[in-house]
């Protein structure tokens, strides 16, 4: 059986996005997770506007979660964090993820201060 594979559009742009996704590509998961670049790499599917608003991922099925449900998809690829996502999921728990997530994203640009872009060797 084939290991599912998750393409994942972020805006490169944003360093607090482009830390996660240096994170998760160097993670146990990196390898289920095809990274791309929303402003060159999007499929018609999706609208630039919406994945500048939330992150968005794409399964090997063609199931679309965005934001939070995006997250909380490339983490449970990984069994031993798998745990957390399913915690993730609960009702109330998603709620308020999904809150600071949607908090977060649009004012992504003021917090990204506080990431430092990784170095490219």
């Amino acid at each position: 059986m084939e290991a599912e594979k998750v393409s994942v559009y972020y805006d490169t742009k944003c360093s607090m996005c482009t830390v996660f996704v240096s994170a998760v590509e160097r993670s146990s998961v990196g390898h289920k997770c095809d990274m791309k670049d929303m402003w060159t790499q999007l499929p018609e599917t999706l609208s630039q506007e919406a994945v500048d608003r939330e992150i968005h991922a794409i399964d090997s099925q063609g199931n679309v979660y965005k934001n939070i449900d995006a997250i909380l998809h490339v983490i449970s690829l990984n069994p031993r964090w798998r745990f957390l996502a399913n915690i993730g999921a609960l009702p109330g728990i998603h709620f308020v993820l999904t809150h600071i997530y949607l908090f977060v994203a649009k004012h992504r640009h003021l917090f990204s201060r506080f990431f430092v872009l990784p170095k490219v060797h």
